[in-house]
């Protein structure tokens, strides 16, 4: 596919257009978005929205997401992170006052999605692939000054450990540096959410690519 998945038209709306709206809605005005594969493509999105700033990461391709959280690792205090493959449906999600680090999740009986293990508080205590009643994370994170200036140091820190390229970010706050973090599940539903992974996904959204 020559498109972004973040720039692909769902419905007659681009998916990341959903983030933004809902940013930009709760008087959010500092969006920022690292640029990877056919980077320039985004471009056409400050013809909508001019004020978005762009970060490059010309080493997608070198390993995985905390490539680019690394060219960010020093904005992510009092941020919102967010993946951009998936649909915002409800953009209440987003709020404009946030008093405690969070990562949104869905309850689900049984999953082979990535899930996020709670103790009885709701603090997130670990991160797997499928099980039972747990919750499936969704990748809508908000983080308060404290815990996002620490992610920033623990992001660099992996970063430049032997292989720290092939992590994702989320394994630093959840898996390798967890004692560092309490971090809140904001429950949600799967119809506040919609993830789309497969190519099969998004033909069952959008009739049009069945085509």
């Amino acid at each position: 596919m020559n498109t972004p998945k973040g720039l692909i038209n769902v419905n007659g709306t681009r998916m990341i257009d959903t983030m933004i709206d809902a940013a930009i809605a709760a008087d959010i005005e500092d969006i920022v978005i690292v640029r990877g594969y056919l980077g320039d493509n985004f471009d056409q999105l400050l013809h909508k929205y001019p004020n978005i700033r762009f970060f490059d990461n010309p080493h997608y391709n070198e390993g995985d997401n905390i490539i680019s959280a690394e060219y960010v690792k020093d904005l992510f205090e009092n941020s919102y992170i967010m993946d951009s493959d998936f649909i915002l449906k409800n953009p209440n999600l987003i709020r404009k006052y946030e008093y405690e680090s969070m990562h949104c999740g869905i309850f689900s009986e049984k999953t082979d999605d990535w899930c996020l293990g709670v103790d009885e508080n709701q603090i997130i205590q670990s991160e797997y692939y499928g099980g039972e009643n747990t919750y499936i994370g969704i990748s809508v994170t908000y983080w308060n000054s404290e815990d996002g200036k620490q992610l920033g140091k623990d992001i660099d820190e992996i970063f430049h450990t032997p292989n720290g390229k092939k992590n994702y970010w989320q394994a630093v706050p959840f898996t390798l540096k967890k004692e560092n973090y309490k971090i809140k599940l904001r429950e949600c539903s799967f119809s506040d959410i919609i993830e789309i992974d497969t190519f099969e996904e998004l033909k069952a959204i959008d009739p049009i690519y069945a085509i």
